[in-house]
């Protein structure tokens, strides 16, 4: 009877101590670019994302200049993030931000010397500082959607495909 306590008690305290364990969790992050003097949207930036000195990833800004990225809270050192923007017209722009969960920024840009003035630019740019090469047509990116492979933060990998729209937002590419 005793040995049974000792193994229930044991059970008990394995069970309470996993409840309270710190997991990593998908952290969203939603900013918007915007001219710093007005509510006008900047369009087509290009966000590089910084934790502890290493390039954690990059963001594309739509035609409404919003970005969506989505990150393991593992992956971000002391909760803080570096974004490094570049725009079409606009100087580039740096700041630091303390992200602990889901947020939404707006970042404002001046206009002045920029890294390119077109979006033909913008692709050789970030082609030549980033490494990345663009994609031109919608059939080569939504072919490269389908192929990629997704991480969760738990570790799971998954093909775009396998995971349910309503739940993309959890995943990271």
């Amino acid at each position: 009877m005793n040995r049974i306590l000792l193994i229930l008690t044991l059970f008990f305290l394995i069970k309470s101590s996993a409840q309270n364990t710190d997991r990593s969790r998908m952290i969203n992050i939603e900013f918007v670019t915007i001219h710093k003097d007005s509510i006008f949207a900047i369009p087509l930036s290009v966000t590089e994302i910084i934790s502890d000195s290493q390039r954690i990833g990059i963001v594309n800004g739509d035609f409404d200049g919003i970005s969506r990225w989505n990150i393991c809270s593992d992956k971000i050192v002391n909760n803080k993030l570096t974004f490094r923007v570049y725009a079409i017209n606009c100087k580039p722009f740096e700041k630091e931000y303390l992200i602990k969960s889901d947020s939404k920024l707006t970042i404002n840009l001046e206009y002045g010397e920029s890294e390119f003035r077109t979006r033909k630019e913008r692709n050789a740019f970030i082609n030549k500082k980033f490494g990345i090469p663009f994609c031109g047509t919608n059939d080569m990116i939504d072919e490269e959607l389908e192929n990629a492979d997704y991480r969760h933060c738990d570790g799971k990998i998954k093909k775009h495909n396998e995971i349910p729209s309503d739940k993309i937002h959890e995943w990271e590419k």
